[in-house]
C-alpha cells in the first residue's frame, strides 16, 4: 500500500525553475529536506513529467499491519503475519517464517531450507521438514558412496539411456519428471530402481534390477538403481557381475578375476568376504580387494592401483570399486 502526500502550492512553485521542470534529482532532494516529509520521500510527477508532489519509497514507507507483528531475529527487519499465523524461527539459523495451524518453523542445515513443519523441531534437525525427528543414524548399508544420489534416504546410481527392465511395481503415474519418479520410489519400501520414459513421461518404479549395470540401451530411458548392501553370506557364482554397496563405497564384483598391482597393507585374514570389503571401506587408499573365490575365512588382499578391467584368475574374486576413490 502506498500513501501519498501532495504539496501546496507553495512547494509546487519550488519545483519549477525559471527553465522549466527541475530535473529527477532536484526534485527529489526538494521532497528529502522539506520538514514535512524527510528522506524516505520522493517526487511525484504528472503524465508530462512535472513533478506535482511528494511520495513516501514503497521500500521504506510504513504498512498498517492487520495481523500480528514480528521484527526478525536474523536481520532487525519487521513483519507482518496473518491474524491467524504468528512469527516462528530457529534458533540455530535464526531463519523464520509465519507460521500457522500449530506448525512451528524449522530449517534444515543440509538443503538449506526450510518451513513450517508439524511436530517439535529437534536439536541438529537434519532431514524433510515433515519429519518430527531426525532421521535415522547412517549405516554400513545407507551410506552415500561416490557416484551416487541421495534422495529421500536412499542413494542411486543414475544412468542415462538405458533400461533396467526390472519388474513393474505401478504406481508412478504422477511423477512427470526424472526427479520426482526416484523421489517417489524412495518413498516406498519395496522400490530399488526405477525406469524414466523421457517423452512422453513415464515412471515405472522396479522391484528388482538393481544389482547390476541396467543392459537394455534406450535413448529414450533413464534409469536408477539403488544397490544392495553386501551381506556376509554373499559369495560366488550368485555375486558375479554384481553391484554391491558398503560403507560408503560401492563395488562391482568379479568372479574368476584378480588385481594384479600395489599392495595397501600386507595381506591378512578375514572371517569372510564382507570384513575383507569393509577393511578396504575404511582406507581411503584402498582401490579393490581380492578375495578367494570360494568365500569363508581366507587371506584378504587390499590393492592400491584402481584396475577396472583385472586379469582372469579362477581362484580369486575382485571387488572394485565403481569410481576411482582419492
Amino acid at each position: 500500500m502506498r500513501f501519498f502526500y501532495f504539496i501546496g502550492l507553495a512547494g509546487l512553485a519550488a519545483f519549477t525553475s525559471v527553465q522549466g521542470a527541475l530535473i529527477t534529482e532536484q526534485a527529489d532532494k526538494v521532497c528529502a529536506d522539506d520538514p514535512a516529509y524527510g528522506p524516505n520521500y520522493q517526487a511525484s510527477y504528472t503524465p508530462d513529467g512535472t513533478p506535482n508532489g511528494c511520495f513516501c519509497k514503497p521500500s521504506v514507507c510504513p504498512k498498517p499491519c492487520f495481523g500480528n507483528r514480528y521484527t526478525s531475529p536474523k536481520d532487525g527487519s519487521r513483519g507482518c503475519c496473518p491474524e491467524e499465523q504468528e512469527f516462528s524461527y530457529d534458533a540455530e539459523s535464526l531463519e523464520g517464517a509465519c507460521c500457522g495451524n500449530g506448525t512451528t518453523y524449522s530449517y534444515d542445515p543440509v538443503s538449506r531450507s526450510g518451513g513450517c513443519c508439524s511436530g517439535t523441531p529437534v536439536a541438529s534437525f537434519v532431514g524433510m521438514c515433515s519429519a518430527p525427528t531426525p532421521p535415522a543414524p547412517l549405516t554400513p548399508c545407507t551410506s552415500p558412496f561416490p557416484g551416487s544420489v541421495q534422495v529421500g534416504g536412499k542413494n542411486f546410481i543414475n544412468y542415462t539411456g538405458v533400461a533396467t527392465y526390472g519388474t513393474n511395481l505401478g504406481g508412478g503415474e504422477k511423477a512427470k519428471t526424472f526427479k520426482d519418479c526416484q523421489t517417489l520410489c524412495s518413498e516406498r519400501g519395496d522400490c530399488v530402481a526405477i525406469d524414466f520414459i523421457k517423452s512422453p513421461p513415464g515412471c515405472f518404479p522396479k522391484s528388482n534390477g538393481n544389482t547390476k549395470t541396467p543392459p537394455v540401451k534406450d535413448a529414450n530411458v533413464d534409469s536408477a538403481i539403488s544397490p544392495p548392501c553386501l551381506k556376509q553370506t554373499d559369495a560366488c557364482g550368485g555375486l558375479d557381475g554384481t553391484i554391491r554397496v558398503y560403507r560408503g563405497v560401492a563395488y562391482t564384483f568379479k568372479c574368476g578375476y584378480q588385481l594384479g598391482f600395489g599392495n595397501v597393507v600386507p595381506t591378512y585374514q578375514t572371517p569372510d568376504l564382507q570384513t575383507c570389503v569393509d577393511g578396504c571401506s575404511n582406507n581411503t587408499a584402498c582401490q579393490g580387494v581380492n578375495y578367494p573365490v570360494g568365500g569363508g575365512a581366507g587371506p584378504c588382499n587390499l590393492k592400491s592401483d584402481y584396475e577396472p578391467a583385472p586379469g582372469k584368475s579362477a581362484n580369486y574374486v575382485a571387488a572394485i570399486p565403481i569410481v576411482a576413490r582419492g
